[in-house]
C-alpha cells in the first residue's frame, strides 16, 4: 500500500528570510558522524539572474536548511528533517539556461580553528578542558559524552586545533563530530552499544540495493603498548586481546607516553578499535528516509552472516527537485570493544 502514496519531498531552503525552495533543481544533504562537517549542495535556476546581483552571497553568509517529507509512509503522515546552519563556502554559475550551485558546510568553525597550524604546550589539563577551549575558540558550544583523559603534559606540533583535538580524542576512544554550533565529542565503544533504533529487514524497509564488505587484512588480533616510565623507572605493557577479534590476524604494537598501566590498557583498546573498525562495512540505498541519521545503530536482518547491528558512518539525502528523495548510508558493524 506505501507504494501507492503520491510521496512528495521537498528542501525548506531559508536564505535572508526567503524559502527557495521554488528554484531547487535537486539538492544533497551530506551528514557525517564523525571528523568532516556536514555538507549541502543544492542547484537553483536562475532565470532572473538574481543570484548574479543582488542576491549573490556574501562571505560567511548562512543558509538555514530542513528536508520535508508528505503523504511519505502513508497518507496523511508529515515529516521534518532539520539540517541546522550552512555557511555557504562556494557559488557556481552554469548555463544556459542559468543555474546556480551553492555549496555550503555545517556550523560556523572559525577559519582559525580550522586552518591555522599551532605548536604550543599543554600541561596538567584533561581531554574536557582541552575541547572546551578548542569548542570555544572555534565559537561553538562544546557537548561532551566522551572518555576523558589527564596529560601532565601534551604537545601540539603544527596542527590546527581541531587537528589536535581530534588526534588526542581518536586515543582515548572519541569522535568529533562539528555539527550547527555544537562541538559533539562522544565515545565510540559507549555510542556503539547503544540499542538499535531501527531495524532494516532485507526485501523491506524501502532497501533499494545493498552491498556488504568484510575486509580479510590489516585486521588485528590484539594491541601491545609498551612505554618506558622515566619516573618510574620501568616498562608499562598494556594489552587487549578481545575474544571475537581476528584470530589469524597479526599483534599491533604501539609506543606511546602512558601514566600508568591503566592507561597503557585503555589506549591498546582504542587502538585496536581505530584500526578494526573497518572489518564489516555496508552501503544502503533507501527509497528517501527523512529518519536517517548519522550517529544512528541500526539492526540489519536477512543477510546471513552479514547480520548484525550496525553504525551509521555516512548518511546522504538526495532530493530531484521533483517531489523525489532517495537515501545513501554508509555503515559499520558495531564493535563490543
Amino acid at each position: 500500500m506505501a507504494d501507492k502514496v503520491a510521496r512528495t519531498a521537498r528542501l525548506e531552503l531559508n536564505y535572508r528570510g526567503v524559502d527557495l525552495a521554488g528554484n531547487c533543481v535537486r539538492a544533497e544533504y551530506i551528514d557525517h558522524a564523525q571528523g568532516a562537517q556536514d555538507e549541502l549542495t543544492a542547484t537553483l535556476e536562475d532565470r532572473d539572474q538574481r543570484w548574479q546581483g543582488p542576491w549573490m552571497p556574501a562571505k560567511k553568509d548562512r543558509i538555514s536548511v530542513a528536508i520535508l517529507c508528505r503523504d511519505w509512509f502513508a497518507p496523511g503522515d508529515s515529516w521534518r528533517l532539520d539540517c541546522g546552519a550552512f555557511e555557504i563556502s562556494e557559488v557556481i554559475l552554469s548555463g544556459p539556461p542559468d543555474t546556480v550551485e551553492i555549496r555550503a558546510t555545517s556550523t560556523r568553525v572559525s577559519a582559525n580553528a580550522r586552518n591555522q597550524k599551532k605548536t604550543k604546550p599543554w600541561e596538567d589539563v584533561s581531554l574536557m578542558h582541552i575541547a572546551g577551549a578548542v569548542a570555544d575558540k572555534a565559537g561553538l558550544a562544546l557537548h561532551w559524552e566522551g572518555n576523558d583523559r589527564h596529560y601532565e603534559r601534551v604537545d601540539q606540533r603544527e596542527e590546527s586545533d581541531l587537528q589536535f583535538l581530534r588526534r588526542l580524542a581518536l586515543d582515548a576512544g572519541n569522535s568529533v563530530k562539528p555539527v550547527d554550533e555544537k562541538l559533539i565529542v562522544y565515545a565510540g565503544r559507549d555510542w556503539d552499544a547503544r540499542p538499535a533504533s531501527a531495524s532494516l529487514v532485507r526485501g523491506q524497509d524501502g532497501i533499494r540495493t545493498y552491498r556488504f564488505r568484510s575486509a580479510t587484512h590489516d585486521l588485528y588480533r590484539g594491541c601491545v603498548c609498551t612505554y618506558w616510565h622515566p619516573d618510574l623507572k620501568e616498562y608499562l605493557v598494556g594489552e587487549f586481546m578481545p575474544p571475537n577479534a581476528p584470530p589469524t590476524g597479526e599483534l599491533l604494537r604501539v609506543n606511546q607516553p602512558v601514566k600508568d598501566l591503566a592507561e597503557a590498557q585503555e589506549l591498546a583498546r582504542n587502538t585496536l578499535r581505530k584500526k578494526n573498525r573497518v572489518e564489516v562495512n555496508c552501503d544502503l540505498e533507501l527509497m528517501g528516509d527523512p529518519r536517517r541519521r548519522a550517529t544512528q545503530v541500526l539492526a540489519l536482518s536477512g543477510w546471513g552472516h552479514f547480520d548484525g547491528h550496525y553504525f551509521v558512518d555516512q548518511c546522504r539525502h538526495s532530493l530531484d527537485g521533483q517531489g523525489g528523495m532517495l537515501t545513501y548510508l554508509d555503515l559499520r558493524k558495531v564493535l563490543d570493544y
